[in-house]
């Protein structure tokens, strides 16, 4: 099981603070992690991805949802569409391949 003493001993997590906080992030971040992976993963495959995801997802939680505005003509893109590249790229140094590969 993955939870907040998982975080803090094995992946030495600092940012996050509390247990409540972490769960509530780990919940997103696997739901995230199963929507990229092609198969389940078992919690000791994903355990320091899902640690190094809550992360991301604390450090950038107010960019969220947020896409793009459009402002007298200027459309600007923000941090939603970056922040998911950025956990796709995490995951790809924790993950094993085999769970990321999705065949032709």
């Amino acid at each position: 099981m993955i939870d907040f003493n998982y975080y803090i001993t094995v992946y030495d997590g600092k940012k996050i603070t509390s247990g409540e906080s972490f769960e509530n992030l780990s919940k997103i971040a696997k739901k995230y992690i199963d929507s990229v992976t092609c198969k389940p993963a078992q919690d000791k495959e994903i355990g320091e991805g899902l640690c190094a995801i809550c992360d991301i997802l604390y450090d950038h939680w107010d960019c969220i949802g947020i896409t793009s505005q459009t402002v007298d003509g200027i459309k600007q893109d923000f941090e939603s569409n970056r922040v998911h590249k950025l956990m796709y790229n995490t995951l790809k140094l924790y993950l094993p391949s085999r769970l990321l590969y999705r065949g032709i």
